[in-house]
């Protein structure tokens, strides 16, 4: 930026210089200001004190001053230098070239302002003017890219599907060098290494207004959204609408919304009118195992208890002794058992292992079988009776 401005105030100081010289090596120039001097070919002062210089450039505002290849200075006080540029807006300055043989010239028109570009209608460097006061201690902005009218002390404007990137490069980044950007101050930066990756520094809190703030993931739907694992040795859960209290516990809604409630009041487990006896409100339990297969309890493990109670919702077996029950005869339960290799009604070996037995099921249907048994029992004894009565007879 500072050997720009020197060339400019060296060139300009070069043509003031020349201003009271013949001019000298001139092909087709004009000097039509007073004290205006155009020199080279096809060049044309038309200003007072102008000075226009090289192939077809024009000085045609008041002390301006047009250097290069077809260079326009067209207000007070204008300076254009390069090939195929314009400064047109009034104590403005335009550096750089445009494309003659298109029709494509660098143009600048704001007032008190420096345009710095290359093979382009437009800027890639401007400098605004400065705010004026009285004291004309203020200073300009720059804008990068095609912006005249920067909105901040640096502004960047990318082209159109060009990346808007700004790019801190350190010397070697293979040797763990840093990147740093500061903010404000010397201890609140954004800094980059190879080695360590990212780094954010602070002087004070890190403060995110609006939107939200997602770590491992693109789409975040929260203020904070995690897409992983969180690590902390603290943690607070604060609602002003709903402040906790000492013993208070943590609970969830089924979307995984989390606030504090008192556990007598809000908690799943139950006490019973005399207080004697707990229970789970619509749920079910698992000691050992987080799958209950949709039983009440599943236990995964031994069990000990002094007394098992089975509260048996269907007939007990009693009907097997009224009259009217049908007993298979031993012929028609032996060919069941030759062929199915178990009882009646009992579940086979691999039905057991599947899907195991119902302790209250399991107990009628043997007590069902015991009673047929009794019945087998009662039959045969009755004609071990007839038998006997028939031998006592034949020898007597």
């Amino acid at each position: 930026m500072k050997k720009l401005f020197l060339v400019s105030i060296i060139l300009t100081f070069l043509g003031i210089e020349t201003y009271s010289q013949q001019c000298t090596s001139c092909d087709n120039t004009v000097n039509t200001g007073q004290y205006s001097s155009a020199i080279g070919k096809n060049t044309v002062s038309q200003g007072l004190t102008s000075f226009a210089s090289g192939f077809g450039s024009e000085a045609q505002g008041f002390y301006t001053t047009a250097l290069g290849f077809y260079s326009y200075a067209v207000s007070s006080k204008d300076i254009a230098i390069g090939s195929s540029v314009m400064a047109s807006g009034g104590k403005s300055i335009v550096i750089g070239a445009g494309e003659w043989n298109s029709g494509t010239i660098l143009t600048n028109p704001v007032p008190r302002s420096l345009m710095v570009g290359f093979n382009s209608h437009y800027p890639t460097l401007f400098v605004s003017e400065s705010p004026s006061t009285a004291y004309f201690d203020k200073t300009g902005k720059i804008g990068i890219g095609n912006i005249t009218v920067p909105e901040a002390k640096l502004h960047l404007l990318a082209d159109e599907e060009e990346p808007a990137a700004i790019f801190i490069q350190p010397y070697s980044w293979e040797n763990n060098e840093s990147a740093t950007l500061l903010l404000g101050s010397l201890g609140s930066n954004i800094t980059a290494t190879k080695n360590e990756g990212m780094r954010f520094y602070s002087e004070n809190d890190y403060i995110f207004n609006n939107g939200f703030v997602g770590i491992n993931t693109l789409n975040p739907e929260y203020n904070l959204h995690v897409n992983g694992g969180t690590f902390t040795k603290a943690f607070r859960l604060y609602d002003e609408k709903m402040p906790p209290k000492e013993g208070y516990v943590l609970f969830s809604d089924d979307l995984g919304n989390a606030y504090w409630n008192d556990p007598n009041e809000f908690s799943l487990w139950r006490l019973n009118e005399n207080g004697e006896d707990i229970y789970r409100i619509n749920g079910n339990v698992g000691i050992g195992t987080i799958n209950t297969y949709g039983y009440k309890l599943a236990v995964n493990g031994k069990i000990i208890t002094e007394e098992l109670m089975v509260k048996h919702p269907v007939n007990w077996p009693d009907y097997v002794f009224k009259k009217g029950y049908e007993l298979k005869g031993l012929k028609e339960l032996e060919e069941f058992i030759t062929n199915e290799h178990h009882l009646p009604e009992i579940p086979t070996e691999q039905e057991v292992a599947e899907n195991g037995i119902a302790v209250g099921q399991m107990n009628g249907l043997l007590l069902k079988k015991i009673e047929e048994l009794t019945l087998y029992i009662i039959e045969q004894q009755k004609q071990m009776d007839k038998m006997e009565n028939r031998l006592s007879e034949l020898e007597d």
